[in-house]
């Protein structure tokens, strides 16, 4: 039986140094953007160092080799899994779990790594209230003389092994679980495991639009502003839907009043309520999604109102490729923010 053999000490130095590099990059991108999660990858860079430069074997000059390892990231149930918990931070017991995870044939493994958010970050590592936001300027400079303070061997250049030139080509069949999970139906267990469901939740501070009583039913949206002289239709999602009562505020103050719909759900969607609103404001709707236009929600009401005469839909929704940004600047940059939102009902004026 194959036996394990712990890595010599430059190389584990050498991953160290790696980590904390890995650490070091992080910090400046994020800085650069003035958005991100520098903390959440600082816990991980230790993670990616053993993983990135030992434990895969991959061309690096040929990133579609078919004998190269795969990184793959994905959301998963452990149900029947090989697994092992390490420290995150210790670069030798990675190094021993990822083979140890190589032995293991006919079931996958799972590695549960214990981390600390912002690890190696002096003043921020483990506390709380750092996530997602980019290190303040006055502390970069001395976090990041820090960090290269403990890269030991500066210049040292680590490189994934080769992998095997007679490795047999990945096989893409279906992979089924070990064993099924071990419950029957009409067991309760935890919501998760009942089906597929999406939740549509925001990051930003938003308010609060609706009292802990509001009743919702699937399939019935929720006019949310409204009165007798509407002339447009908007219809938001999320944040979108919050851009669009401030719309509605702006618009509001120079003598004009639009109506604000919150779908709820968009499949199955309230196709009623929609087309009688459209109908009540001019025939003229406006949605707007805080992604692409294609298979969202301006599709969505495109196929619900399409058959109707007299009704146009003007959809509003990110067209470029996705930056990191401030929430704020984001909208504003992709054109869904509360001003664009007010321009595009305005035009409707205009046609």
């Amino acid at each position: 039986m194959t036996s394990y053999h712990k890595p010599d000490e430059k190389t584990l130095q050498g991953l160290k140094d790696v980590a904390n590099k890995l650490r070091i990059n992080s910090i400046k991108a994020t800085c650069a953007s003035n958005s991100g999660h520098p903390t959440s990858c600082c816990s991980a860079a230790e993670l990616m160092s053993v993983l990135f430069f030992h434990a895969m074997r991959y061309k690096t000059d040929d990133p579609r080799n078919q004998c190269n390892d795969r990184f793959v990231l994905s959301k998963c149930e452990a149900f029947g899994w090989n697994t092992y918990v390490v420290d995150g931070h210790d670069v030798e017991e990675l190094c021993k779990a990822f083979w140890q995870a190589q032995q293991v044939k006919g079931k996958p493994t799972c590695i549960v790594a214990k981390t600390f958010k912002g690890r190696g970050l002096k003043g921020i590592e483990d506390l709380e209230n750092w996530h997602g936001k980019p290190i303040p300027k006055d502390r970069v400079d001395e976090i990041l003389k820090d960090l290269q303070s403990q890269i030991q061997v500066p210049n040292k250049t680590l490189c994934p092994d080769l992998p095997n030139d007679d490795t047999a080509p990945a096989d893409l069949s279906p992979i089924s679980l070990p064993s099924p999970p071990e419950y029957k139906k009409g067991d309760k267990v935890p919501s998760e495991l009942l089906g597929i469901c999406f939740i549509r939740t925001s990051r930003p501070a938003t308010a609060v639009i609706y009292s802990p009583d509001e009743k919702f039913e699937v399939g019935v949206a929720k006019v949310v502003r409204q009165s007798d002289d509407d002339q447009v239709t908007v219809i938001g999602a999320g944040v979108t839907l919050h851009e669009a009562l401030a719309a509605a505020d702006t618009l509001a103050a120079k003598g004009k009043n639009i109506r604000v719909i919150d779908p709820f759900t968009i499949k199955p969607l309230d196709a009623a309520t929609i087309l009688a609103s459209a109908r009540a404001t001019r025939g003229q709707i406006i949605t707007v999604e805080d992604h692409y236009k294609e298979g969202g929600l301006g599709e969505a009401v495109l196929s619900a109102v399409g058959g109707e005469p007299g009704i146009v839909v003007t959809r509003l929704a990110v067209t470029g490729v996705p930056r990191s940004g401030k929430p704020q600047e984001l909208l504003d940059i992709f054109g869904i923010s509360a001003k664009y939102i007010a321009e595009a009902v305005t035009q409707t004026f205009a046609n």
